[in-house]
């Protein structure tokens, strides 16, 4: 089975759970790896956050509880232990292989939210953001709803990070070729300045 694109992967796992004004929009997209963001010296970020502040705190517990179930889900699922870092991203990478993917797409029922491909792609883009995070200070969650339309944002660079975009990308045709812990190295070495 051969895997879908990534868009096509978005459209039907993520896209249904839109709220369908959003779709009315045009707004229900997947999201690229990152985005510059022109931001006008002194402006602050919130110029960039649609929520409320009660639809921020539910899309950041949504976020941080992704990363919590990553941390229980992920020892038993891929025999990691310890603090997560790299090499979970490398031992996701490793287990997410095109067939393994390609079975997990046959049951998975899109119309169910515990499905595995929403369900570890979202687990996936938190961990990686929560990584970037502890690997980067000055980075922080600018989180939007559906949560996994959530960004890691670092202002200095005025860089928007799609890390749910990128383990959307990791299960879908060609997804091998650019694993999570490649696009994570990537990240830091374009904030880092290298």
């Amino acid at each position: 089975m051969a895997l879908p694109t990534a868009e096509a992967l978005f459209d039907t796992f993520f896209a249904p759970w839109h709220p369908p004004e959003e779709h009315e929009d045009g707004n229900v997209w997947l999201r690229p790896d990152f985005e510059e963001i022109e931001l006008p010296p002194g402006t602050h970020i919130r110029v960039l956050d649609r929520l409320t502040p009660e639809g921020r705190a539910a899309a950041g517990a949504r976020v941080a509880g992704m990363e919590r179930a990553a941390r229980e889900d992920w020892p038993a699922l891929l025999g990691v232990s310890g603090e997560p870092g790299p090499a979970w991203l490398e031992a996701f990478d490793r287990w997410a292989t095109e067939e393994r993917v390609a079975e997990m797409l046959k049951t998975a029922r899109p119309e169910q939210s515990a499905n595995p491909i929403l369900v570890l792609a979202c687990e996936a883009g938190a961990l990686t953001g929560g990584l970037l995070l502890r690997a980067h200070p000055g980075m922080q969650w600018l989180v939007d709803w559906p949560y996994w339309n959530s960004a890691v944002f670092d202002l200095n660079t005025r860089t928007r990070l799609h890390v749910f975009a990128w383990a959307v990308r990791r299960f879908a045709a060609g997804g091998a070729e650019t694993p999570l812990l490649a696009r994570y190295e990537t990240a830091l070495k374009l904030l880092r300045g290298g």
